[in-house]
């Protein structure tokens, strides 16, 4: 069985986030560490998941 593409998941984690979608990883780590409620963010344990919406 092969992994999906990342077009294809419904959630990411923030390097595959920051990969698809050309983010500054400095910036994007430092938005999902100081805001505690963003709407696009799932916590599982203490993983934080990024919602493709």
């Amino acid at each position: 069985m092969r992994k999906p593409a990342l077009a294809e998941k419904d959630f990411l984690n923030p390097e595959e986030a920051i990969r698809l979608f050309s983010f500054s990883r400095r910036k994007f780590y430092r938005l999902i560490k100081e805001e505690k409620q963003l709407s696009f963010i799932a916590l599982y344990g203490s993983r934080r998941l990024i919602i493709r919406g």
